[in-house]
């Protein structure tokens, strides 16, 4: 059974993978803090930060490193010149 897309959710979902993935992280980490801290305590939120925390600073790490191999960021297109 295969679900057709919308086109307000191909834009929606186009618009999510052109964003870098540490700022999906940022957001992920962000709601957690918002939205869980009512509804959690301390102790049930701890871990799901700490994990979210350490996959943004490793992706913001590759995600630099991949810059600095590439010469340019991730929303920046390449030279045209061949070579």
């Amino acid at each position: 059974m295969t679900s057709k897309m919308t086109k307000p959710e191909k834009e929606d979902s186009r618009m999510e993978k052109q964003r870098a993935p540490s700022a999906r992280k940022a957001q992920e980490l962000q709601a957690l803090v918002q939205g869980q801290r009512d509804a959690q305590s301390g102790a049930d939120l701890l871990s799901p930060l700490v994990r979210l925390s350490t996959e943004r600073v490793w992706q913001e790490a590759w995600e630099e490193e991949q810059a600095q191999a590439l010469g340019r960021r991730r929303d920046e297109r390449g030279s045209s010149e061949p070579g």
